[in-house]
């Protein structure tokens, strides 16, 4: 055989004995690490954890809050075993996570499929506040895969003890984002703790937060009052009623109904809420006929978280239509010059008065004071008229003085329907000029 002949045939065996190289294996789904499956989140940016695969050199891990991975977030593909999302997950969310690896055959399946409840967030009431004994614990709806998931439900504990290891004073469950306790289950004066978790087919969350509060003593008796006496017929039409403070009780309304002169009756009104142990009546919501010779039955509330007591009733009667007490005038002296013309005029209080009215002029005319330069009337008001006033210059019923003017001032005492006693008159002088 010649040289080229052994040449081509040692080339053709060579050529027939060469095998093709195999296809690269596809790597295995992950096996997923932490956080365990149905565990709570300590932090609304958790971190999720897979092992190693064989062949693997990139990882994507997805989470999102249906097992459907619709809108998931994504890792994107990186070499690490771990991701920590870079914003926070929401609370109150159930949220399904998984993981895929890759390498150089391709993409795996994607992992078991893993539940990560976030913190259910309670809301109400206040960590340590002070409550009713049947108090109202509120938490923040929680989205378990459906907006509307027809078999969440939570349950919600009560105990005397922060780690609840004693006898619970309340273990119910229920579908809403409200538990109202019953009237019973919880003491007066006791500290308790509460917390919540959520269910559904697809497991139960961890516990809330923690949170405590503290019940209010139930009020048991009422206020004693004070004044006015039982039956007392009053010289004054704005009289001011006062009782005892009634033991835990932390604010109290006045109730009262008013018999006019004329024997119809007005209907139940309330003060509001008052923190003090006393509150001055104003008789004119109704005009001069609430006022004129009107019968007041009055009682006292005394309110806390845990309920309300009322007093026992009582009554009073205004004066009828009189003539007022004189009103004596205290300053400024009678003939004194003041020391600018913005003065303050001062007198004594009058019984039987229902308002004042203040005049000023710049001469006398008998027993008045003429060309006015001011003649107001207080307006009637939650409490009795004040017995001063400072001119101040309005353009209406109020007008300025001049420097070293003589005046004349007086002031009336006004009664129902308009009934009025007159002060004496007195005059002043007002200041030089200023250079």
């Amino acid at each position: 055989m010649s040289a080229v002949g052994l040449i081509t045939l040692c080339a053709a065996v060579f050529t027939f004995l060469l095998p093709p190289a195999p296809a690269a294996a596809q790597v295995r789904a992950p096996s997923l690490d932490a956080p365990a499956d149905g565990a709570t989140a300590t932090s609304l940016r958790p971190t999720i954890s897979w092992r190693p695969v064989t062949g693997a050199n990139q990882y994507a891990a997805e989470i999102a809050d249906n097992p459907q991975f619709f809108g998931r977030m994504s890792s994107g593909w990186i070499n690490l075993t771990r991701f920590t999302p870079s914003s926070d997950l929401r609370p109150n969310t159930l949220y399904f996570w998984r993981v895929k690896a890759t390498g150089q055959g391709g993409a795996s399946e994607d992992s078991a499929v893993r539940r990560l409840w976030m913190p259910l967030t309670v809301t109400s009431p206040a960590d340590n506040a002070a409550a009713s004994q049947t108090p109202t614990l509120e938490w923040t709806a929680y989205k378990t895969g459906a907006v509307n998931d027809p078999d969440r439900a939570y349950r919600v504990q009560i105990a005397e003890e922060a780690n609840f290891a004693g006898a619970l004073s309340v273990d119910e469950t229920t579908t809403t984002t409200a538990y109202t306790v019953p009237f019973g289950s919880l003491i007066g004066g006791k500290t308790y703790y509460w917390r919540v978790n959520v269910s559904n087919p697809e497991g139960t969350s961890g516990w809330s937060t923690v949170r405590s509060f503290t019940t209010v003593v139930a009020i048991t008796d009422g206020a004693t009052l004070i004044a006015p006496a039982a039956g007392e017929a009053l010289d004054t039409y704005y009289p001011t009623a006062t009782w005892e403070p009634v033991a835990a009780a932390t604010r109290y309304i006045v109730r009262y109904v008013v018999t006019r002169a004329d024997g119809s009756q007005s209907p139940e009104r309330a003060s509001g809420e008052l923190t003090a142990t006393s509150f001055r009546f104003n008789p004119f919501f109704g005009g001069d006929a609430t006022a004129d010779n009107a019968a007041y039955e009055w009682w006292v509330e005394a309110r806390n978280l845990s309920g309300s007591a009322a007093s026992a009733h009582s009554t009073f009667r205004l004066p009828g239509r009189q003539a007022p007490s004189e009103p004596s005038l205290v300053g400024p002296d009678d003939g004194s010059t003041v020391s600018s013309l913005t003065p303050r005029f001062e007198w004594t209080g009058t019984t039987y008065t229902k308002t004042y009215r203040f005049e000023l002029g710049a001469a006398v005319n008998g027993t008045s004071v003429a060309e006015r330069l001011a003649g107001p009337t207080f307006p009637t008001s939650p409490g009795t008229p004040e017995s001063f006033f400072v001119y101040e210059p309005d353009g209406e019923s109020v007008y300025p003085l001049q420097y070293e003017t003589t005046y004349y001032w007086q002031v009336t005492a006004l009664s129902v329907g308009g009934i009025g006693t007159k002060s004496p008159i007195r005059s002043f002088t007002t200041p030089a000029r200023p250079v």
